[in-house]
């Protein structure tokens, strides 16, 4: 099942338009790409309508050169790989402080999975390799 999410309310301050796949098996919902959503700044829900968004699938946001920043809410347990890969214009990360699985420390402009310190995704670079700390 493929939903475009769409509030009846115009001033959400969540990102409107995006494409999610229903699991029926775990009642979740997954963002499976950017949709009909025109948002540079990117803000995905914890839920819509009380079923949890839990993950960003493979490549749901690659090659959106028109991001510029993205929120990730707490509810997001998995982020497939090349999940925002390409995304050109991307200047600023931020992970909800109270996600268990990834985070974004010391206002680092990224993605790092909490236990292993694996680097999930960077801003655009402009000088060096990325680090994790």
């Amino acid at each position: 099942i493929i939903l475009i999410a769409k509030w009846k309310e115009i001033d959400t301050h969540y990102s409107n338009g995006l494409e999610y796949s229903l699991d029926d098996i775990s009642n979740t919902l997954s963002v499976i790409g950017i949709g009909t959503c025109i948002d540079t700044d990117l803000v995905i829900p914890n839920s819509i309508n009380g079923i949890a968004v839990t993950s960003i699938q493979e490549e749901a946001f690659s090659y959106c050169t028109n991001l510029k920043s993205i929120n990730i809410p707490s509810s997001i347990i998995s982020i497939g790989s090349s999940a925002f890969g390409g995304c050109s214009g991307l200047d600023t990360i931020v992970v909800d402080s109270n996600n268990q699985v990834y985070d974004s420390r010391n206002n680092c402009n990224a993605i790092i999975e909490t236990k292993t310190n694996k680097l999930i995704q960077i801003k655009k670079q402009r000088h060096g390799p990325p680090t994790v700390s």
